[in-house]
């Protein structure tokens, strides 16, 4: 069976003559024997392991030992496991949490895989590095190219099939290439050579949820890269909500302009800037304010409030600085303090809150963000009253959810503001503020120049 193409086709299962599972914690407590390793129809991966009678019986007493209720698992409890697939490069995966499998013959070890490895030599190529990502599911994105199917039989053309399902976005430093394939979504990324970074597959996933407005589960990640080929398939989060709010610029089937793929490169290379391990500070914030949308409706406003909250600190944290006079008079206040007798706890808590107000307020970076944007005003009323709302709890139900539903739209209208300014994207943006959403530019026209004034008569 043929593992790569398993792979390329969603549904990996891998036949494996050596498998071995190695204690963290104690590194001599080895299990190990031939097996198998697949992915569910969830596309969760799964191995089995035919083990020996005593390691069996090793293995059912380890896991049989008492836990701590409230405790997380110590590292040093969990395996690592390496796969021999025949002559192929081997799979390697960490935290791998065994369990014994009893029946009629005892012997099978059983048990899941969060991230599967596999690394090896390629191709060389110092221009260009490349990566594949794999996604669960169909879902719909503007295309601008199509595929061609043709059905011959005994040498004669049968059948012909167009379809309209491919993006490619080429902006002559990246190439990005958009398809459907079998039951998932594939993103194949071009980039020049020695640029590819640990984050990279990140961002293209962080990038493709903010254009999109939804949440995105991914099953597999390939990378090229001087000379090196990785890679990694993924178990897509079982219990992961379906999360989805609008998108930034809404869209359809067909590319109209290229703008929705134009404000993805924008976020792309904005945060693949940032090679730290982990999701971009923005992408977090919006990817708490999407996932909030599967949940309640308060829990939806709640993070959209915090979010806008938490991405004018991110992305504008000098916007508004404390003025010089403020910032004096709070020198003096803590002179003043310093002959005061107070305890070291209240004394602590006092210097703390000074500390606190000689930085700007997220509500002020809000106000002045929304100053220089030439946004409405209103817009800075409406997020303090959907987050004082969703802080204290909803109105009286009825017409009352009409307010929060506006208020939800005017203050996502506001979180897409402040990204597009940190991304420096330009063009079109649908304006939810507005009835109707209507397409609008951004950033805002600047408002007509004055007529001069006529000269006075001599």
């Amino acid at each position: 069976m043929d593992a790569k193409k398993e792979f390329a086709d969603g549904k990996f299962r891998a036949e494996c003559s050596q498998m071995v599972l190695t204690n963290v914690g104690n590194p001599h407590f080895v299990i190990g024997g031939p097996g198998e390793m697949w992915q569910d129809t969830d596309g969760v991966l799964q191995f089995k392991i035919f083990v020996a009678p005593e390691a069996y019986q090793a293995l059912k007493a380890y896991m049989g030992r008492p836990g701590v209720i409230g405790q997380l698992i110590p590292d040093g409890d969990f395996f690592t496991l390496d796969a021999k697939e025949h002559i192929l490069p081997r799979w390697t995966a960490a935290r791998i949490m065994p369990a014994p499998r009893g029946g009629p013959v005892e012997g099978l070890a059983h048990g899941y895989i969060n991230e599967l490895v596999q690394s090896e030599n390629g191709p060389a190529n110092p221009e260009a590095d490349f990566v594949n990502v794999r996604f669960k599911g169909r879902w719909e994105f503007p295309c601008n190219e199509g595929t061609q199917t043709i059905i011959r039989i005994a040498g004669q053309e049968r059948q012909t099939a167009n379809s309209f399902n491919v993006a490619i976005v080429n902006n002559g430093e990246f190439r990005f290439e958009v398809r459907q394939e079998s039951e998932h979504t594939i993103v194949t990324l071009q980039l020049p050579g020695g640029t590819l970074t640990p984050a990279t597959p990140s961002r293209i996933h962080e990038a493709l949820q903010f254009a999109f407005g939804r949440q995105l589960s991914v099953m597999g990640i390939e990378t090229s890269s001087s000379g090196r080929r990785v890679t990694r398939l993924i178990s897509p989060s079982t219990d992961r909500g379906e999360g989805k709010m609008h998108p930034p610029l809404e869209f359809h089937r067909f590319d109209e302009g290229g703008h929705i793929w134009r404000m993805f490169v924008d976020y792309f290379r904005h945060v693949n800037a940032n090679a730290n391990a982990g999701w971009h500070p923005i992408s977090r914030h919006l990817g708490s304010a999407i996932e909030s949308t599967a949940a309640s409706l308060d829990a939806e406003v709640l993070a959209l409030a915090v979010a806008v909250e938490g991405l004018a600190g991110e992305c504008f944290p000098d916007l508004a600085p404390v003025s010089v006079e403020f910032l004096a008079e709070l020198d003096e206040a803590e002179a003043a303090l310093s002959g005061v007798r107070l305890s070291d706890q209240t004394r602590q808590r006092v210097s703390g809150t000074i500390g606190q107000m000689r930085k700007p307020r997220n509500s002020d970076l809000l106000r002045a963000f929304i100053t220089n944007s030439r946004l409405p005003g209103g817009l800075l009323k409406s997020w303090s009253s959907l987050r004082n709302t969703s802080t204290h709890g909803g109105g009286d139900g009825g017409r009352e959810i009409e307010r929060t539903l506006r208020l939800k739209s005017e203050v996502l209208s506001l979180l897409y503001s402040i990204v597009f300014t940190a991304i420096n994207y330009t063009g079109p943006r649908t304006d939810y503020s507005r009835p109707g959403y209507p397409t609008a530019a951004w950033p805002m026209p600047q408002p007509p120049a004055a007529a001069p004034a006529p000269a006075a008569n001599p």
